[in-house]
């Protein structure tokens, strides 16, 4: 009997010290529980405050307009006040106040804008280029437009005065009826040169003479305003520019290599960059610092400060935006970054003021 008499008492006990674990698991799961979601809110939080914040750049970059617009293309002439852009709803002229911008409508009819001059002693005096062909003219900032008729057809790639005859432009096309017309007088009449898709063209910094062009199969170089070219067999080329510093070298990117030609008849390769090179800049008053524009597989702004050995990204904090022009002003003292997403930005260490790069 004592030994039935005490199993009640057994499982009694038992079951006691299962409850006494059953609560001491059941708080420790519950302490788990609560110290992980202590961790897990603050780092979802921390994610969405991210993602909602604006890119963070280094020092030195400001957004200076179109955020919400593709830029299309960029002018820059030296001075801080000299800035036109060209994007899908106009033509907008930099106030030379702030952030402030002038509208100057397009053309009736244009399509979408790919190439803008301005001239460099008479800013009223502008041409735009179409992806569709058109090319047109206005002699008053644009209170009228007036279509060039004799300038060929094709994608328009490059518009530009010469620096150093205002009255010269060329005008060049990719696709099969691409080349190089030249105009001289400002852009009303115009005359087939160059016969051959082009992308990019380039001049001399110290002979009016000498220019270069380079399209998908070749680069070409006059050293007569354009009269007579000598090649060069080389395909795939995606920027070209030139530095007053070493008058006669040039630099070509094709893909993700950077040719530096010190003159015509040499070429030596530098060290390759983590995607193609669609624009390229030589910095006005130091020909061995370099400022490149890569797209696929990694966008971003690169800076080289010997002849592209070495590169660093300028750009971090920018993410990988659709870059659609780059350029250094003539006196060195900003690089302007257009896009297709971020609109258009900035880059100086000394702040909206102004400074070299360095």
């Amino acid at each position: 009997m004592e030994a039935y008499a005490r199993l009640p008492a057994r499982r009694s006990r038992r079951a006691r010290h299962s409850r006494r674990w059953g609560a001491l698991l059941l708080a420790v799961t519950f302490m788990a529980a609560l110290a992980l979601t202590a961790r897990t809110i603050p780092a979802l939080g921390s994610r969405l405050a991210t993602a909602a914040r604006p890119p963070r750049l280094s020092a030195g970059w400001e957004q200076i307009g179109f955020a919400g617009e593709p830029v299309r293309a960029l002018q820059v002439q030296g001075t801080e006040s000299a800035r036109h852009v060209a994007v899908d709803s106009g033509v907008f002229k930099h106030t030379g106040s702030g952030h402030q911008w002038d509208r100057v409508a397009l053309p009736s009819g244009m399509g979408r804008p790919s190439a803008l001059a301005v001239h460099p002693q008479d800013g009223a005096i502008m041409l735009l280029g179409a992806e569709d062909g058109g090319v047109y003219r206005t002699p008053d900032a644009g209170s009228t437009w007036h279509p060039v008729a004799d300038a060929g057809s094709g994608p328009v790639t490059v518009l530009s005065f010469d620096p150093r005859r205002p009255r010269w432009v060329f005008l060049g096309r990719r696709g099969p009826g691409g080349g190089v017309w030249r105009s001289t007088d400002a852009g009303r009449t115009w005359r087939r040169m160059f016969s051959g898709p082009v992308e990019r063209l380039a001049y001399h910094p110290r002979d009016a003479e000498t220019l270069y062009i380079a399209g998908p199969y070749r680069v070409s170089r006059s050293r007569d305003g354009g009269r007579t070219w000598a090649h060069l067999e080389l395909r795939g080329v995606g920027a070209l520019a030139a530095g007053a510093a070493e008058p006669e070298a040039i630099y070509l990117a094709v893909g993700d290599r950077l040719l530096y030609l010190e003159n015509w008849n040499s070429r030596a390769e530098t060290s390759l960059l983590p995607g193609s090179v669609g624009f390229l800049e030589v910095h006005p008053h130091a020909s061995t610092v370099l400022y490149a524009a890569t797209t696929h597989p990694t966008a971003g702004i690169w800076r080289s400060a010997d002849r592209g050995e070495t590169w660093v990204l300028y750009s971090e904090g920018l993410g990988s935006p659709a870059i659609s022009s780059l350029s250094l002003g003539a006196d060195g003292q900003a690089l302007y970054v257009g896009t297709l997403t971020l609109g258009l930005w900035r880059y100086s260490p000394a702040g909206p003021e102004g400074g070299a790069p360095p």
